[in-house]
C-alpha cells in the first residue's frame, strides 16, 4: 500500500462531553479531531477539501445537532444526514460513521432508508463509554478507514481483469471462493470505494451465505456459540475464518471452506444429523465440555438455523421462514423459531410469514403446541 497504516478521524458533535470522550480514542490508536458543529458553508468548503487533502481517513457525524450552544456559540439548523450528504457525494473514498444514541437512531433513521444509506457505519453512544469500549470502537473504526482505503486501490486499478484480481485479494478468498461471490453477485464491478464498501457492509459481511457469523457457523457445525471461543476448535476453525477487508469489525467465516475444513477433519461423520456430528467434532479435537447445541424450542440435539429474534439455534422443523424483500437473492432466509412466535415476541417486531401458517401460527399463541410436539 502506498500509505502507512496510520488513521486519522474528524468528529462533529454539538456535546462537550461526547468530543472529549472521542478524543481519548487517539490512546488507542486512532487520534480524533472533535469540533463542535460548524457553519453548513464551512463544511461545504473547509471540511470536504481538507478531507480529499488527505488529513482525514473517516468522519464521524453526530445527528442531532441541536444541544444548546455554549457561551459565544451558536446552534446549526442542519442535522448529521447534512454532512453526511455532503461527504458521501464529494469524498466517496472515506467513511462516514453515524454517531447517535440507540433512542434516536430507532426514532430518526432505522426506518428512513433515504438516511440510514448515507452512512457506512452505525456507532451507538453507549458502545463508548469505558476504557475497552473504546479501545474495541477505536479498533473498528480503524479497520474501516483501513478498508476503504485498500478498496480505493481496488477501484483505480489500471484494468478491469486486474480490479477484479485485487479485490479477490481484498477479500483473501480463494478463487473458488471468489467465482462463487462472482456467480451471486453478478454486477458490474462499482466505481468507487463507497459503493464497494456498501456491498461488502450491507450485503456480504451482512446476511448468511458465503459468510457466517458466529451463531450461524456454530450452527453449522452443530456446537454452541460458546465453542468457538474454546481451543482448540477455535484453532481449528480459524482456517476457515474471514481475514479480508473489514475483518476487524465483523467475524466471519467462509461457509464452503468451513465444510471442507469439517469433511476433512471428520470424514464421512461430517454428514451426520447436527448433534451425532457435533459430538464427533468435539471428540475427535479433546474439547472438555458440552458443546452440542439443541434447539430451543424442543431441546433436541439437532440444529439448522439461527432465529433472528433471540439467535437461539433452532431445528429444521420448529420456526418458520419470514417474508423479507429487502434480502439478497443468494442469502439464506431470515427464520423465527417457535419460541419466539409463541410469546409474541415476533409481532412486537412487526414480522410477517408467507402463506399457509395462520393456523399454526394461532395454536401456538394460544399455547396449544408445546415444545416437542409437531403439528401433523
Amino acid at each position: 500500500m502506498a500509505r502507512s497504516n496510520d488513521v486519522r478521524a474528524l468528529l462533529l458533535d454539538d456535546s462537550d462531553d461526547d468530543r472529549e470522550t472521542f478524543r481519548r480514542l487517539k490512546r488507542y490508536g486512532l487520534p480524533c479531531d472533535a469540533i463542535a458543529p460548524p457553519p453548513l458553508a464551512w463544511v461545504q468548503e473547509e471540511v470536504v477539501a481538507t478531507v480529499n487533502d488527505g488529513a482525514y481517513d473517516l468522519v464521524l457525524v453526530d445527528f442531532l445537532l441541536d444541544q444548546e450552544a455554549t457561551e459565544g456559540g451558536r446552534n446549526v439548523n442542519y442535522r448529521g444526514s447534512t454532512p453526511a450528504a455532503l461527504l458521501k457525494d464529494r469524498c466517496p473514498h472515506i467513511p462516514v460513521v453515524l454517531v447517535t444514541t440507540e433512542d434516536k437512531y430507532r426514532e430518526y433513521i432505522e426506518h428512513r432508508s433515504e438516511l440510514s444509506t448515507l452512512f457506512d457505519f452505525i456507532l451507538s453512544k453507549s458502545q463508548i463509554r469505558t476504557r475497552e469500549d473504546r479501545k474495541v470502537v477505536a479498533r473498528k473504526l480503524r479497520d474501516l478507514a483501513l478498508g476503504f482505503r485498500r478498496l480505493r486501490l481496488v477501484v483505480e486499478g489500471e484494468s478491469t481483469d486486474g480490479r477484479w484480481e485485487d479485490l479477490r485479494n481484498a477479500l483473501m478468498a480463494t478463487s473458488e471462493e471468489f467465482q462463487r461471490l462472482r456467480r451471486e453477485w453478478p454486477r458490474a464491478l462499482p466505481g468507487s470505494a463507497s459503493e464497494l464498501a456498501r456491498w461488502l457492509l450491507k450485503e456480504l459481511l451482512k446476511f448468511p451465505g458465503p459468510l457466517r457469523n458466529d451463531a450461524e457457523t456454530a450452527v453449522m457445525l452443530g456446537v454452541t456459540r460458546e465453542a468457538l471461543n474454546e481451543e482448540p476448535l477455535r484453532g481449528w476453525a480459524a482456517a476457515a475464518s474471514y481475514e479480508g477487508v473489514f475483518s476487524g469489525i465483523y467475524r466471519r467465516w467462509w461457509s464452503s471452506r468451513l465444510l471442507e475444513t469439517l469433511a476433512d477433519l471428520l470424514g464421512e461423520s461430517a454428514l451426520l444429523p447436527s448433534g451425532r456430528r457435533a459430538a464427533a467434532l468435539v471428540e475427535k479435537l479433546g474439547l472438555q465440555g458440552s458443546y452440542v447445541a439443541h434447539c430451543t424450542w424442543c431441546r433436541e440435539p439437532s440444529v439448522h438455523r439461527v432465529c433472528a429474534l433471540c439467535t437461539e439455534p433452532v431445528d429444521a422443523t420448529h420456526h418458520l421462514r419470514v417474508r423479507q424483500s429487502q434480502r439478497p437473492e443468494w442469502a439464506l432466509p431470515k427464520v423465527v423459531c417457535f419460541r419466539c412466535i409463541e410469546t409474541g415476541e415476533d409481532e412486537a417486531a412487526d414480522v410477517h410469514y408467507g402463506s399457509g401458517t395462520a393456523d399454526l401460527i394461532d395454536d401456538l399463541r394460544a399455547g396449544q403446541l408445546g415444545a416437542g410436539v409437531i403439528r401433523g
